[in-house]
């Protein structure tokens, strides 16, 4: 038997853009209000932006890295929006959240 439970959430609020520690990140949040407004969920993603933080011989990551993460985030995006039956983030609403 799964511990997941299928619950209806209303996106709060949504967002993309620079973020994270410090504001050096690109990435996207997304605010769900479950169960009426009683419960809620934030689930983010965002990467080192490549204008705000340069590569340098003391990075403890690779561009490569960086460059695959950002593709991994937008994918995630994109599965986000293709469940939701919308084209772009603005049209997100209503959808099915999986919580734990």
């Amino acid at each position: 038997m799964s511990n997941e439970e299928k619950v209806l959430g209303k996106i709060k609020s949504i967002s993309f853009g620079i973020t994270g520690y410090n504001d050096m990140m690109l990435g996207y949040s997304i605010e769900f209000s479950l169960d009426g407004g009683s419960r809620g969920v934030i689930t983010s993603e965002g990467f080192l932006d490549y204008n705000r933080v340069k590569h340098s011989e003391h990075c403890e990551w690779t561009e490569e890295e960086r460059d695959i993460g950002m593709i991994n985030m937008l994918k995630k995006l994109s599965d986000v929006l293709k469940l939701a039956k919308v084209d772009t983030i603005d049209r997100l609403k209503i959808f099915l959240w999986k919580s734990h």
